[in-house]
């Protein structure tokens, strides 16, 4: 009987006939072509209707989206949301998504906190609002914030530091909070959700 050639051990084959580099390269391409199927990408934001006339000031060109917040005296969640607006600003500085940065603030508040902040950036606006009395039967009454209505008065919703995401047709997403780097990083993907659907109107 006709003895078997010994075997060559697997650490002494070539690199095209290791059955390592085989189950790298083939694990490899089962996990890219996976990939796109176990990705979740949640849908826009649903439109709330015109942003309401008091922020008329708020406006964009096609193609455009904007993010917008308030800031008012003494507020600390405000400055956290302006905070976040930088960061936000330096990820689409090196993007080629055109995207503008809004803050509104009542008539009469000090700005210098907020300006320490927006001083140098371009792409922001700071537009004086005053909203009327009966402001909440407008768009954004329809909005909830963790399940419950937003406040009815001014001063109570500004507190809050919410962060509205605005679209090219003058319509307002939210609300989103920006208060950490997670809902930072949810802002980022929201917007750009917004754009990708503009884009296919």
């Amino acid at each position: 009987m006709q003895e078997r050639p010994p075997r060559t051990p697997v650490d002494e084959l070539p690199w095209y006939k290791s059955p390592y580099t085989w189950g790298l390269i083939i694990g490899i391409a089962v996990l890219t072509m996976l990939r796109p199927c176990t990705r979740y990408e949640p849908d826009p934001l649903p439109s709330l209707g015109p942003a309401p006339e008091w922020l008329s000031e708020v406006s964009l060109s096609p193609g455009e989206a904007g993010l917008l917040t308030f800031y008012t005296d003494d507020c600390s969640a405000c400055l956290t949301a302006i905070e976040s607006f930088a960061e936000l600003s330096r990820r689409y500085s090196r993007t080629p998504y055109r995207v503008k940065f809004f803050v509104g603030y009542p008539e009469g508040s000090d700005l210098l906190p907020a300006e320490q902040v927006l001083a140098y950036e371009d792409t922001w606006s700071v537009v004086s609002v005053t909203p009327p009395s009966e402001w909440r039967s407008g768009g954004f009454s329809r909005a909830l914030w963790e399940g419950r209505a937003l406040p009815p008065i001014w001063t109570e919703f500004i507190h809050i530091g919410l962060v509205w995401i605005m679209d090219d047709q003058g319509s307002l997403r939210g609300p989103l909070s920006a208060a950490d780097s997670k809902g930072i990083d949810e802002v980022y993907h929201r917007v750009q959700h917004v754009l990708r659907e503009s884009s296919k109107q």
